[in-house]
């Protein structure tokens, strides 16, 4: 994936998260946070929502994203990690795009969760965080040994 690329899908599903009301916050993580991208990375997001099970039952409303920006979904597939739900879509040669999905309590501090935690640590950039979880998030883990 180039730059060019990851900055459009980042700013465009950014663009969406800002007036979809059921999603609270959408972070970037991962190599494109922390400058270690290679052509052949994925871009990963991060969305927290006020139902997570909404969005991870039918990927129409994330083809439909996509495809507002220019991009055509050539596959797509649901993955899980622990409390996350996730869509993988694949837009062509070296360009996936893998958008996370869990309820806001993912980003919660009491107690913070450990996966959440290397999550973080391991490259989380807030894009829209209209009620300030992810900030939080990040102090939180900036404060933790």
């Amino acid at each position: 994936m180039t730059p060019d690329d990851a900055r459009r899908l980042q700013d465009g599903l950014a663009a969406w998260a800002r007036i979809e009301p059921g999603c609270r916050a959408l972070a970037l993580v991962g190599s494109w946070v922390r400058g270690a991208a290679r052509p052949d990375s994925d871009l990963d997001l991060m969305l927290l929502a006020t139902d997570r099970d909404h969005w991870a039952a039918n990927d129409g409303w994330l083809r439909q994203v996509l495809r507002e920006i220019g991009f055509a979904s050539v596959t797509m597939a649901p993955e899980t990690y622990g409390v996350t739900r996730a869509w993988r879509a694949s837009l062509g040669p070296q360009i996936e795009v893998e958008v996370g999905i869990a309820d806001q309590q993912w980003a919660g501090l009491n107690p913070l969760d450990a996966g959440t935690q290397r999550v973080v640590r391991d490259g989380l950039k807030p894009l829209v965080d209209k009620d300030g979880l992810l900030r939080a998030l990040v102090d939180a883990c900036d404060g933790e040994p």
